[in-house]
């Protein structure tokens, strides 16, 4: 066999399957780049809107502070008909806070410390109680019910203002986990440029100076040409590849910072504490121990 047909069917071959990979790495590289700019905009509208909701729920910080104080203060007047007498002071000042509906935007461990201070102060003056049924608050009036009533509805306005950060952040949070798992910028696509660029001048180009020509210009000139030209094109391709298709590192930090409630607001820190503790401390129950706290536990539930 002709060693020419040889290396001239080589690079009639080569140069199709070139061409084959060519147009699968175009292809992909297109499909990529429309995906990351895609994904940028998606970016760019999370950290907007993110930032608008924590704009807006930093408008309401004195409404929650306010309305949250009022509802405690009222919760501590209204009292509640267990004996402390019977029971350890801190262990009834957490359980009474379990079973009241405290606001949860106010730290715990200031409404506990208040309550466990009442209750000491009863255990030391129990006449300044007696006439109170031996409860250790007393009852609020109708106007303090009417104020009562209203913060309870102002928080609950507030509340469904929480719903909607949730929903904004459970959604940053899985697009920020689809984005750590599927980066757009492609090994495959960088592995496939580089084995076709070698492909490339192993199967196509260097058997074509191998062959027989009358005139040599074009091996000198026209080859180096086509080699250069098809080269930067491929090393545009992987350059884009390997830098260009990656999201700029501080829009994923922030993205990750608002997948967190708690970095909107301190009162949402606070209520992801405060939540945290009641299933704690509910599930720490010692029926035996406790079997009086669990009853009024119950009662006050159906209030």
């Amino acid at each position: 066999m002709n060693e020419y047909w040889f290396f001239s069917a080589l690079a009639q071959s080569t140069a199709a399957l070139v061409g084959i990979f060519s147009a699968f790495i175009i292809t992909k590289m297109i499909s990529n780049q429309s995906k990351f700019n895609e994904n940028l905009s998606k970016i760019k509208n999370f950290l907007i809107h993110s930032e608008y909701l924590k704009h807006k729920f930093k408008l309401k910080n004195g409404i929650i502070e306010t309305y949250s104080k009022i509802i405690s203060i009222m919760i501590l007047e209204r009292g509640t008909q267990y004996d402390i007498q019977e029971n350890n002071a801190q262990e009834m000042a957490e359980y009474y806070y379990l079973i009241r509906e405290f606001p949860e935007f106010i730290e715990k461990d200031n409404i506990i410390e208040k309550i466990n201070t009442i209750i000491n102060n009863y255990k030391k003056d129990k006449e300044k109680y007696k006439n109170n049924g031996n409860k250790v608050f007393t009852y609020s009036s109708k106007d303090i019910n009417i104020l009562y009533a209203e913060s309870i509805n102002k928080l609950s306005n507030i509340r469904e203002e929480i719903c909607e950060i949730k929903k904004n952040a459970n959604d940053m949070d899985i697009f920020f986990n689809y984005l750590e798992i599927k980066a757009e910028s492609s090994s495959i696509v960088t592995i496939a440029i580089i084995m076709n660029l070698i492909l490339f001048f192993i199967g196509f180009i260097l058997p074509l100076y191998f062959l027989p020509t009358i005139h040599c210009w074009w091996k000198i000139i026209l080859l180096p040409i086509i080699a250069i030209i098809y080269s930067s094109f491929m090393g545009k391709l992987l350059y884009t590849n390997i830098f260009n298709l990656k999201y700029n590192i501080y829009d994923i930090n922030k993205l990750e910072v608002h997948t967190k409630l708690e970095n909107y607001s301190k009162y949402l820190k606070i209520a992801k504490d405060v939540e945290k503790f009641r299933i704690d401390k509910g599930k720490n129950i010692n029926i035996k121990e406790n079997k009086k706290i669990l009853d009024i536990i119950k009662q006050e539930s159906r209030r």
